[in-house]
């Protein structure tokens, strides 16, 4: 019996996300040294290697996630304004034309 492609995608996914887990876990048994970081005047305490990595990498992702966020609004604002510049400039067509079109009135 074949199996499904829904099911293929989700054993790829998991397998996928178990060899990630394998590799962080490597990572973090292999970079276990306790080091301090010096920047400017300020030194921090000495913490394992694996966890200035793992917290840089967060604020990272936290950044780009923001930054994401803060495009698509800017994205969205700008596209809103193309709408109302479009449909102010429909509303004054449909005003001329509709001007222009009115049939002359007998006069009397």
């Amino acid at each position: 019996m074949p199996i499904s492609w829904n099911k293929f995608k989700v054993y790829a996914k998991l397998t996928l996300v178990i060899v990630l887990f394998l590799l962080v876990v490597i990572f973090l048994i292999q970079n276990r040294d306790p080091v301090s970081i010096n920047f400017l005047f300020w030194e921090t305490p000495k913490v394992p290697l694996f966890l200035f990595i793992l917290s840089v990498a967060g604020f990272g992702i936290l950044i780009f996630k923001i930054s994401t966020k803060i495009g698509k609004v800017i994205y969205d604002f700008k596209q809103m304004r193309r709408e109302e510049k479009d449909r102010q400039q429909l509303i004054e067509q449909v005003k001329k034309e509709t001007v222009t079109d009115k049939p002359n009135e007998p006069e009397n």
